[in-house]
């Protein structure tokens, strides 16, 4: 193994941010041993800008491995006893390299250092490690737009250090077989390493010393997408590190008041997948076949397919009357009379019912996609109860591994 360090980028579609990564990395004083890009199967120009550093040592995927898979990847390639992974989107600070060894040197028991991260355009911190906040598992950056300067946090453990640059020793991402590739393409893969870490003994800090700036995700919009895979992870942490007491009592309360939330809150189509309800329904597809005591279940076809007959379910007549015309009565009578003289009277009164007609449409369509979603989610409740838990041969959380302000 090398004494010096190794970095491994992980690049899928970053050909906007390798030349000022790479050029990072080597500028920094005592730069890595070895730089081993890990492309994705990207679809940009990212191999073209790879061809004009030939001191970085590219390991080409046919397919996208996602962060896991890709991180995997370039370590197996590493020798060195330290490596630092991060995206293409980082660019370290001059002296991240010798404090890399610094740090790591100084604390045998650490096993993983995150790097407190700037913002690009003013310079504030953008993430100075992560809180997973509980019993609801949402996470938030510690010092998000928080000082001027990484030099304003110290060393401080961390629930989590996100995988935008992540410095691990071999020793520690070998004793836990390393990233979970089922945390796929990206999201909560970080948080799962770090807790197994910290569960197998390993310290887990952020170091100021350890600094870089972030562009944050290349600006990319967060669509339907990313919740999609957002969420389902995040059922994949729980599920994994959750004691069957937690995850009964009190992630699934929890979760049945956010979703209530979410479905109070939502104002267009987006709200399923946006709020983790899709997430929930998959995991009710693939089956996490193990009930509260632990023994297996039958897969909820039945309110699977529940669901699917309420996104298909016919729009509803609204019951509620719709809007009175001005002419009734007498006053309508007479109108119609005169209508077969004045063709102006006539489209007045066809426009007067069109009118009514769309406003009841509108309610009625309103009346009958909340009623959809209200089912839904009624049925998501129960999907949750019937699917979810922890799975067995599952390590359970230990509590006194997050701190006070995880329940912020």
């Amino acid at each position: 193994m090398s004494a010096g360090w190794d970095a491994i980028i992980v690049n899928y579609n970053g050909a906007l941010f390798l030349d000022a990564c790479l050029k990072a990395l080597t500028n920094t004083r005592t730069a890595p041993d070895r730089i081993i890009v890990v492309d994705n199967a990207s679809e940009d120009e990212s191999l073209k800008e790879l061809a004009a550093w030939p001191q970085a040592e590219l390991v080409a995927s046919h397919t996208n491995l996602g962060y896991s898979g890709g991180a995997n990847l370039g370590i197996q390639s590493s020798d060195a006893d330290l490596v630092l992974v991060l995206n293409p989107d980082v660019e370290v600070d001059p002296d991240f390299g010798a404090n890399l060894l610094s740090v790591f040197d100084a604390s045998p028991q650490l096993g993983i250092a995150g790097a407190v991260l700037r913002f690009p355009d003013s310079g504030l911190i953008q993430h100075a490690g992560g809180i997973v906040h509980w019993p609801g598992l949402t996470t938030s950056h510690v010092g998000e737009r928080g000082g001027p300067s990484p030099e304003s946090a110290g060393p401080a453990e961390a629930d989590y250090v996100t995988g935008a640059a992540i410095s691990i020793r071999r020793e520690t991402w070998r004793g836990i077989d390393g990233f979970d590739e089922a945390f796929f393409p990206a999201y909560w893969e970080d948080v799962d390493f770090c807790w197994r870490a910290r569960a197998a003994g390993w310290n887990v800090i952020v170091h100021p010393e350890l600094s870089g700036v972030h562009h944050e995700g290349a600006g990319e919009t967060r669509g339907a997408e990313y919740y999609a895979h957002w969420s389902r992870n995040r059922l994949r942490f729980a599920s994994r590190h959750m004691s069957p007491d937690d995850w009964w009592g009190e992630f699934v309360p929890a979760e049945i008041e956010r979703l209530r939330g979410e479905l109070t809150a939502a104002d267009d189509h987006g709200w399923y997948t946006r709020s983790g309800g899709e997430a929930i329904e998959i995991a009710a597809r693939m089956g996490i076949e193990h009930s509260r005591a632990g023994g297996p279940v039958a897969r909820p076809q039945t309110l699977i397919d529940a669901i699917e007959a309420i996104r298909d379910l016919p729009e509803a007549a609204d019951p509620r009357p719709g809007p009175q015309s001005p002419s009734d009565g007498v006053t309508k009578r007479i109108k119609r009379f005169l209508s077969r003289f004045s063709g102006r009277l006539y489209a007045e009164d066809l426009y007067w019912h069109q009118r009514q007609f769309n406003e009841r449409l509108v309610r009625a369509f309103e009346a009958q996609d909340r009623l959809n979603r209200e089912a839904v989610v009624q049925l998501l409740f129960t999907l949750l109860l019937v699917a979810g838990g922890p799975r067995q041969g599952q390590p359970e959380r230990n509590r006194s591994n997050v701190g006070d302000h995880d329940m912020g």
